[in-house]
């Protein structure tokens, strides 16, 4: 019994000096540096679990996580470091501007805004140059200016048309289509509300019954601006009035909560 405890102490012996010169060995091996760490095209280098990508190229507007092995632009930084202080920074090109067919919406183009004021509030923590990412801001802006502008004229075109609603509908007949699109606009609301809640579950989702909540809206609003050119009343006098109510509305329904909350606390 005591020959098998030995033999079992001298196994364990050996196992753990076996361990031990391999984990020397591994700490020896010097780690692969990837090229990203040494290439001028570097703009940004995040610690690791952050919520924006880890590594932001100056040649690519979106970022990566895990630097690729070969890049066919690699340019070997003079000073290798990852971000260079109190030097000059280098003469950059501009990076090249969009050229997508399909134009994107405001929602995505705000989003890239975010994520590049981002960028440019942690180069000035570090005191690095902002001069590309400064450059996409602007692009961005340009795009977002371009887009604003393609729905003015989209909406400018359809105001444009040779016939009106008012031409070919008397008055009574816009109330009637006004009545039925508020009928619908109410039942988007209510299936909105199953949707959001879930206690009466529907098969559409959140967002696809927040679109149909839109257009019924979109049509609501198009029946009145046609209802208000039929009397010849002027829109801007219409939303005026109509602000004021609001007003006036919302003070009384917050004064009533309010008195609500009031009487459940003296009840407690």
């Amino acid at each position: 019994m005591l020959e098998l405890l030995n033999i079992l102490l001298r196994l364990a012996q050996i196992v753990v000096v076996a361990v031990v010169i391999a984990w020397a060995v591994v700490r020896m091996v010097p780690k692969k540096e990837c090229p990203c760490d040494r290439c001028k095209n570097l703009v940004l280098k995040r610690p690791e679990n952050d919520k924006y990508f880890r590594y932001q190229c100056k040649l690519t507007r979106d970022g990566f996580d895990t630097p690729p092995e070969y890049c066919s632009k690699f340019e070997e930084r003079e000073i290798n470091v990852v971000v260079p202080k109190k030097e000059e920074p280098p003469k950059e090109e501009k990076p090249t501007k969009r050229n997508d067919n399909k134009m994107r919406t405001l929602e995505q183009i705000d989003r890239d805004i975010a994520f590049v004021r981002y960028d440019i509030k942690q180069l000035r923590k570090m005191h690095s140059p902002i001069s590309v990412a400064a450059d996409d801001l602007l692009e961005l802006y340009d795009e977002r200016r371009r887009v604003v502008e393609a729905m003015k004229e989209k909406r400018r075109n359809c105001a444009m048309s040779d016939k009106r609603i008012t031409d070919l509908l008397p008055a009574t007949e816009i109330l009637a289509q006004l009545a039925e699109e508020f009928s619908e606009g109410a039942q988007a609301s209510l299936k909105l509300r199953r949707a959001l809640d879930g206690v009466n579950p529907t098969p559409k989702t959140v967002p696809e019954c927040w679109e149909n909540f839109v257009e019924e809206y979109a049509d609501v609003f198009l029946c009145i601006h046609a209802l208000l050119e039929s009397l010849d009343i002027s829109l801007d006098d219409f939303t005026d009035k109509a602000a004021d109510i609001v007003c006036q509305k919302q003070d009384r329904w917050l004064k009533r909560l309010q008195e609500r909350e009031n009487s459940n606390e003296k009840a407690e």
